[in-house]
């Protein structure tokens, strides 16, 4: 859920309000399941408790958005005081949320009662048919992330990496609604407000092909936590003192390699182009049987690929960067990444009695 706030954070489309009014609702919306969908996402909210924290968060995340993208014109920053605004707002007072922001857009571009209620009334349809569309999937991610957070655990990249796959087609539909809400707005604004309108476009085009971009760049196991506003998070800070490297083994296990005539190499976890090697050796190392080995090699070639194809896309930045320099910088910090995935899911498939074979063997005196 958290890539879902920061949507709303950069104005893709607001968590509208829910009235329980069955006119409002389109056509094709069963209203007893969706009112019965608002009111599991309502109580997911609720368990976090006090708002406020949670919106120091998503403040940050809006902090980090405009000024890395040095989004400081007019449009730009009526954009983010009304995401603020809206944001602030607990999500489960969902009418409050969307009268706040029809009002701002009706003030801005001074709409008449009736074009007020006409913009609002699209509003509704577009975000209650995209709730409706993708409501299994929003109402998994979310319990996912609020879960995640009661119980204290860190978002990681391969978290972040599996909500951008599995809510690809969610974010292809909130884009399409968006667009169909923008040009009936179009046809209801007033000559002198047009050059507005433009201007207004150009700039939530900016933030789309941001979101674009980092979606793309999420997918691909590239996260950051200071991107959801989590830098100063105590449950990120927590998980980042205590993560281990992702090429540190044990004396056994580095032992039992160099047995195995593998060299524990530390470029590992930024050269893909290594990574069947470090497979094979993991499955010799615990001598893994048919299905365990055909487990290992179907992450292998899932991992590898999305790492590949991260690469060829941005070939041309990343021959310029020497060998020496990888492990540090942030263009490869999405293979690193996949590599972390790579070695946690094979980290998995040992049994407690595989792994007490090669501690055991490992460490014994030849």
């Amino acid at each position: 859920m958290g890539h879902v706030v920061l949507l709303l954070s950069l104005g893709l489309v607001s968590v509208a309000a829910y009235a329980g009014d069955e006119d409002a609702l389109p056509d094709e919306v069963d209203q007893e399941q969706f009112t019965a969908q608002i009111d599991s996402l309502t109580a997911e909210f609720k368990r976090l408790g006090d708002w406020e924290a949670q919106y120091e968060i998503i403040d940050r995340a809006i902090d980090h958005a405009w000024s890395q993208n040095q989004w400081d014109d007019e449009s730009d920053v009526f954009a983010r005081d009304m995401i603020r605004e809206v944001a602030h707002i607990p999500p489960w007072e969902f009418e409050r949320r969307m009268e706040t922001m029809v009002g701002r857009v009706g003030e801005r571009y001074a709409l008449s009662p009736g074009d007020r209620a006409r913009f609002q009334s699209g509003m509704y349809r577009e975000v209650f048919g995209m709730l409706w569309a993708n409501g299994p999937t929003i109402v998994k991610q979310t319990r996912e992330y609020i879960g995640m957070r009661l119980r204290g655990e860190p978002f990681t990249p391969e978290n972040v990496a599996r909500w951008m796959r599995e809510g690809q087609g969610m974010a292809q539909d909130m884009r399409q609604r968006s667009m169909r809400i923008i040009e009936e707005f179009r046809e209801t604004i007033d000559e002198n407000h047009r050059a507005l309108l433009e201007r207004d476009l150009a700039s939530f085009d900016r933030r789309m092909a941001y979101m674009d971009r980092m979606r793309e760049t999420w997918a691909q196991g590239g996260w950051k936590p200071e991107q959801w506003g989590l830098d100063k998070d105590p449950i990120q800070l927590r998980a980042e003192q205590t993560v281990r490297p992702a090429t540190e083994f044990s004396a056994g296990q580095e032992a039992a390699l160099q047995r195995l005539g593998v060299k524990v190499a530390a470029h590992w976890d930024y050269a893909p182009s290594t990574w069947e090697t470090y497979v094979r050796a993991f499955i010799a190392l615990y001598e893994l049987d048919a299905s365990q080995k055909a487990t290992a090699e179907s992450i292998l070639v899932e991992v590898l690929e999305r790492a590949m194809s991260y690469m060829r896309a941005r070939a041309a930045e990343l021959v310029e960067i020497g060998v020496s320099d990888r492990a540090g910088h942030d263009g490869f910090a999405p293979v690193r990444s996949l590599f972390n995935e790579l070695e946690s899911r094979l980290e998995r498939i040992p049994t407690a009695a595989q792994r007490a074979r090669v501690e055991r063997e490992a460490i014994a005196p030849e």
